[in-house]
């Protein structure tokens, strides 16, 4: 389960590294 999250927020956190919508990156850290 641990592993499951952490991959989860890696993915967020590789998501957060390009250029997205302010919108779409502020649901992103809402989660």
């Amino acid at each position: 389960e641990v592993e499951r999250l952490r991959g989860e927020r890696n993915a967020v956190a590789n998501k957060m590294k390009g250029k997205l919508e302010p919108s779409v990156r502020q649901a992103l850290i809402e989660e």
